[in-house]
């Protein structure tokens, strides 16, 4: 039987579990987005492209190549992961009350890896874009199996990104031994596309392992890591908008939607290549 399954977003969501580093729990096909019927697209005043919740619209190209980089920072895992991600993890969000108020997750974006393979604590970072907030979720794994890392959270450094506006920290009680689990910090922000790069550094408490009882010790000392940076961009505020009628919703656009430009296509086997991968490119909704 057909599971009508967007092809693209499956593709995507196999992408950020396989990145995710953690296949011990079996792939959720309930998480991908089903494909809608074919409908007549509902326009928001001022064009399918206008602003929501107080954020101006981005311009389908500067959209589609920072959607493109951000991609492969994932690893290639493409336009089409941007529409599993939200649904991978919105059970996350929704489970912590902390986050009832923010109002609706419009997008999570790719993970993004903020360690060098194979040191001793392997951190992600996934930016979730609300109409009002961003809130960076950090999954955290600890790999010494001689050490226990309690009140696991990460400073933010805003000097580049002075836009946003440290409001929360929701630490982690304990970066479980290869295994994840996952601390926050609630970042406010303004009307727009606000972005920037923010330092990030990794806080938290070490206990030793008493290798003859494999408890924690009692006492403990604090410690830091230095992460990547975790940088904010415009296609952060983008997602792919699903259509039945390419040609009948772009004819239903505002002039005030419109962007002319120059820009650069790469090398293509041939125009129908190309007009083909932009089309698939620049199918964007904007927030």
């Amino acid at each position: 039987p057909s599971l009508e399954l967007n092809l693209s977003a499956m593709e995507g969501a196999l992408n950020a579990y396989l990145a995710a580093d953690d296949t011990q729990q079996p792939f959720d096909v309930s998480t991908v987005p089903k494909v809608a019927p074919a409908a007549k697209l509902h326009k928001p005043p001022g064009g399918l492209m206008a602003a929501a919740g107080g954020v101006t619209a981005a311009a389908a190209g500067s959209a589609a190549a920072g959607g493109a980089a951000a991609a492969g920072a994932a690893g290639g895992a493409g336009t089409g992961a941007a529409a599993g991600y939200s649904s991978q993890y919105e059970a996350i969000i929704k489970a912590r009350p902390e986050f009832a108020s923010l109002g609706p997750l419009f997008k999570s974006c790719a993970p993004v890896r903020l360690t060098e393979e194979d040191t001793e604590y392997a951190i992600h970072a996934v930016k979730h874009v609300f109409p009002e907030h961003l809130v960076l979720q950090f999954d955290c794994t600890n790999t010494i199996a001689e050490q226990r890392l309690e009140n696991v959270s990460v400073m933010l450094d805003l000097a580049d990104a002075p836009d946003f506006e440290a409001e929360t920290v929701l630490p982690l009680a304990s970066m479980p031994l290869n295994e994840v689990g996952q601390c926050f910090s609630v970042l406010r922000r303004p009307a727009g596309l606000s972005a920037g790069k923010m330092g990030c550094v990794l806080k938290f408490t070490v206990k030793e392992i008493d290798p003859s009882t494999g408890e924690a010790e009692e006492e403990g000392y604090e410690d830091e890591y230095q992460l990547e940076d975790v940088e904010v961009a415009g296609s952060d505020y983008s997602r792919p908008l699903l259509l039945g009628n390419f040609r009948g919703t772009w004819e239903q656009l505002e002039p005030g939607s419109e962007r002319e430009d120059d820009y650069g296509l790469g090398p293509r086997e041939n125009l129908q290549v190309s007009v083909a991968a932009e089309l698939r490119r620049h199918t964007w909704l904007c927030l």
